[in-house]
């Protein structure tokens, strides 16, 4: 649920600071990252698993960043 209340704040976001439409584009990037590595990968048995899913969140951020990078420099 939060993770869906993410997205949808982050393209809001774009759309209310005129993001360029490669912003869009690419924020499949993040979302992919979300579905298929952070949730569909998480074992909550696993504490070495929570660990690294959990440290994957910096990767994450840099994605965020470059994605608004993209919508502001194009």
């Amino acid at each position: 649920m939060c993770y869906s209340i993410f997205i949808f704040c982050a393209l809001t976001v774009g759309i209310l600071m005129k993001f360029k439409s490669l912003f869009y584009v690419f924020s499949i990037i993040p979302i992919l990252h979300l579905m298929m590595y952070q949730i569909k990968k998480l074992k909550f048995q696993d504490p070495n698993n929570c660990l690294r899913i959990f440290k994957s969140n910096n990767f994450f951020g840099f994605i965020i960043f470059i994605n608004i990078l993209i919508g502001k420099l194009n």
